[in-house]
């Protein structure tokens, strides 16, 4: 190794002497090259460079000024929470913070929990989520920039783990919250309208926060939902006071390492050169220049070094003439430094360095113990018997392109001792040079045996699932089908063997015949207006509901959904379980209730409306009977009254004598015919029927009671269709319209408007007939009938009423008056009303019409047609 450097010397010094031939032409130009140089290096990379050692300055003054505050705080590593009552560390913080005149200094424990802080408002909270906290309390110490989550003030987070000497894991963090200031005040903006010529500190995610433009709070591309999700999950910056600067060409690739490229704004081209000037927190200086001025700058040089290219070519050839020997050494010097190099990145992996016939020329201390062999046992052994029987070196089998190329290949070989030990190594193989392959071991057997732990678990849960008589499937964290048990491939007729691992919808086929959200995407979508295809949705915490009808060939299926989000330790949601039930029988019973419910509540309708009837015909019957009996009395009565009258009046000759004789005649007859009316209300007489008209049976009617209405000022308003014809005595039926129409009369007689509408129509009239009837459905029962309507516009008929009004000698016109004569009702016109329809087998209805009108609705059997004819 000392020779080979000696001859690389050497081969330098005769360069060197080669170069004096090349003095003469760079004279001529190093004036141009000099003043080139100073611009380009001298203001733009002497500059970064200073900008950068300013930065990391500054960055470990912070580290060195609470160095007093770390071994305060070490000394409670085994109860850091004792810290939050002692105020001797509180007062150390405060001294701090006025010292160096942080924004906050506080102490986190081992759960991310503040618990000692110069800034109140911090106590108590919880900042696991920050990213300073994750990176210290691994034993990592960082910078971070953000916005506080409580002051809501742009900020430099430094976290430094807090733990004892000679110990490994933290118990806390201590976190040092500085003005932005500090660092940005030896940045420098020349930016000159649209042209950007800056410098600014850069996170990770391509945002400039701390520059001392406008571009406070911009991006230099448009962020991916991988940058914002990082944002976002640590409440770094609000996204939306987040602007673009637009570059195009541009990823954040291209700024993890320290890298110059050239990106395109609004048309024009800027050099951006970036610097990870923090090795902890990744914290990026950017500098960006207009290109076109460094471009000016590198052609002018491109010309300069073409001229020198061709005396340095004559170099060049002399040199590879002349030195073929010390270009071999210079060649076997980089091989070795470069495998020096290698051995040294390995970072305490084992390393076995092999030959061409694959034997083993080295083995470090770390493949040793991997291997469980001795140094001196492995040398000289090719590589198909340490590694045996797993590696076979003449089939090449895993090493294969490492032998023709300079690739590095990876491969996991388990590995079966004779002694019966069994473990997992990871080999990777990278070629040197045409005689030396390098192999890098790592021992893998805890993680091979952790990952078939949980392939175990995973398939424990999978037939656990299988065995639920509940159709069951889970999607991962990015919507993946992970499990599809057998109940759900049952139901939809797709096997788990072509669902698992599928996305994009894809486990809305069975259900929608198409990708679509479902159910199981409402804790991804944000727009849930899809939602609104499932019934009875509904959301319990962490648990979603609906019911779908399930539709295909055979029929369709009504299923409750239920699914229930997922989550790992630290409250991350990983995923999400959708269990379907099929409940189509529930469904079906709910329906036959609901249709047994609707039976239920028509029977008993008619139930009622039969036994009102029953009740009132009873009622009738019984005082029917009552007053036969009492009319043909009375009738015998007035019979000898009106006869002695006759004879008085005969013989009379006093005026006066005679008028009073007159008076008591005419109250005799009053009284005969109530006792008629009674024996026609008692008595089921056939009377003279036959084939009736009832359209001009009304008219007759209203013909006649023509007069009377006109005296009183009532308009008449008739709605006369064509029926059919019914039997029936055409005189009681025009006594029951006589009746109807006079208490009409009475009910109108204070009314401002007096109108009476009379509708007559069939039941074959649909449209008009329908808006008769709405309220007497259950009545009708489907029946062909006729029906009457007689409407007033008086003030109807008070509710305490409406069961008596066609109880006899039940009035709501007042008493008798004095005298006997224009008495205004004796109780008995709606009572032989209800008796003649009874007779005649029709009904009658009332709808009371408080303030409005009462109505009487008669109706009228069509079957009165062939059961009368036929008697």
């Amino acid at each position: 190794m000392k020779q080979l450097k000696n001859n690389y010397r050497f081969s330098i010094l005769i360069v060197c002497a080669l170069l004096l031939v090349c003095i003469i032409a760079y004279l001529k130009i190093s004036s141009g090259i000099s003043a080139l140089d100073s611009t380009l290096k001298d203001s733009i990379y002497q500059k970064i460079n200073s900008q950068e050692k300013t930065i990391e300055y500054l960055i470990k003054d912070i580290d060195y000024s609470v160095r007093e505050i770390l071994v305060y705080a070490g000394n409670y590593t085994d109860s850091i929470n004792r810290l939050a009552g002692d105020t001797s560390f509180d007062e150390l913080l405060s001294v701090h913070q006025r010292m160096n005149d942080y924004l906050a200094v506080y102490l986190l424990n081992s759960d991310g929990k503040c618990i000692v802080s110069t800034d109140k408002r911090f106590l108590e909270k919880n900042y696991s989520f920050r990213p300073y906290y994750q990176r210290a309390i691994k034993d990592m110490k960082n910078l971070y920039l953000a916005e506080g989550t409580v002051s809501k003030q742009l900020g430099l987070y430094y976290g430094l783990p807090v733990k004892k000497m000679n110990t490994d894991s933290p118990s806390g963090v201590l976190v040092v919250k500085v003005q932005p200031t500090v660092l940005t005040k030896f940045l420098s903006d020349n930016s000159n309208g649209d042209d950007l010529m800056f410098s600014a500190l850069m996170t990770p995610e391509g945002i400039l926060v701390t520059s001392v433009n406008s571009m406070r709070l911009a991006s230099i591309t448009t962020l991916n939902s991988n940058s914002e999700a990082r944002i976002a999950s640590c409440r770094q910056f609000e996204l939306d006071s987040i602007s673009e600067l637009g570059f195009s060409s541009i990823s954040p690739v291209s700024w993890n390492y320290d890298s110059e490229l050239i990106a395109e704004r609004n048309g024009k081209e800027y050099l951006l050169i970036f610097r990870n000037i923090d090795r902890y927190g990744g914290l990026i200086l950017l500098n960006c220049y207009p290109y076109n001025l460094v471009k000016s700058v590198a052609s002018e040089v491109h010309s300069m070094i073409g001229t020198l290219a061709l005396l340095f070519l004559f170099l060049i050839v002399f040199v590879v003439i002349m030195g073929i020997g010390m270009y071999r050494n210079d060649l076997e010097y980089k091989r070795l430094v470069s495998s020096y190099n290698t051995l040294l990145q390995t970072d305490g992996s084992g390393i076995l360095i092999l030959d061409t016939s694959g034997c083993c020329i080295h083995a470090n201390q770390e493949a040793c113990a991997i291997l469980h062999s001795g140094a001196g046992e492995l040398r000289g052994q090719p590589v198909s018997d340490i590694l045996a029987p797993s590696f076979d070196i003449d089939k090449k089998d895993a090493f294969e392109s490492v032998w023709e190329t300079h690739i590095r290949q990876s491969r996991e070989i388990h590995i079966v001792q004779e002694s019966g030990l069994e473990y997992y190594i990871q080999v990777d193989g990278i070629k040197l040079d045409s005689s030396t392959y390098l192999l890098i071991l790592k021992n893998i057997t805890d993680r091979k045996l952790a990952e078939k732990a949980l392939m175990e678990s995973e398939q424990q849960l999978k037939d656990i699932l299988d065995f639920f008589p509940d159709p069951t499937f889970v999607v991962s964290s990015n919507r993946e089908i992970v499990i599809w048990n057998k109940a759900i491939a049952e139901l939809t007729g797709y096997p788990s063997e072509i669902m698992l691992g599928k996305g994009n919808y894809e486990y809305a086929l069975p259900f929608h015949g198409k990708r679509t959200p479902c159910l199981i995407d409402t804790y991804f979508e944000k727009d849930l207006s899809y939602t609104q295809r499932y019934e009875n949705y509904n959301q319990s915490g962490n648990y979603i509901g609906g019911e779908f009808v399930l539709k295909n060939a055979v029929g369709h299926k009504y299923l409750l959904l239920k699914i229930s989000r997922l989550s790992d330790r630290h409250g991350n949601m990983i995923g999400a379980i959708e269990t379907i039930r099929d409940i189509s029988g529930i469904k079906e019973n709910e329906r036959r209730i609901r249709l047994y419910a609707r039976r239920l509540k028509k029977m008993y309708t008619r139930l009622r409306n039969s036994q009102k009837y029953l009740v009132q015909s009873s009622k009738m019957m019984a005082i029917g009977t009552l007053a036969n009996g009492v009319a043909h009395e009375f009738n015998n009565i007035f019979t000898v009254i009106s006869g002695y009258l006759e004879l008085v009046l005969k013989t009379s000759h006093d005026q006066f004598v005679t008028a009073a004789l007159e008076n008591i005649r005419q109250a005799s007859m009053k009284a005969r015919a109530i006792t008629q009316s009674l024996l026609d209300f008692s008595c089921q007489r056939d009377g003279m029927r036959q084939m009736v008209d009832f359209r001009e049976l009304i008219q007759k009617s209203i013909l006649l009671w023509e007069k009377q209405f006109e005296q009183e000022g009532i308009r008449i308003e008739a709605s006369l269709q064509s029926v059919p014809l019914i039997m029936c005595d055409p005189n009681r039926m025009m006594h029951v319209f006589f009746n109807l129409f006079s208490n009409a009369a009475d009910a109108m007689r204070n009314s401002k408007e007096r109108c009476l509408r009379i509708t007559l129509l069939s039941s074959d009239q649909s449209d008009v007939f329908e808006r008769h009837i709405a309220g007497i459905h259950s009545a009708i029962n489907g029946q062909q009938c006729i029906v009457v309507s007689i409407k007033d516009s008086g003030r109807g008929i008070p509710e305490k009423d409406l069961a008596r009004i066609f109880d006899p000698f039940f009035t709501s016109k007042g008493v008798l008056a004095e005298g006997l004569v224009n008495t205004p009702g004796t109780g008995m016109g709606l009572a032989i009303v209800y008796g003649i329809l009874r007779e005649l087998g029709a009904e009658i209805h009332v709808n009371p019409g408080v303030n409005t009108g009462a109505e009487f609705i008669i109706i009228l059997p069509l079957k009165l047609q062939s059961a009368e004819l036929a008697v």
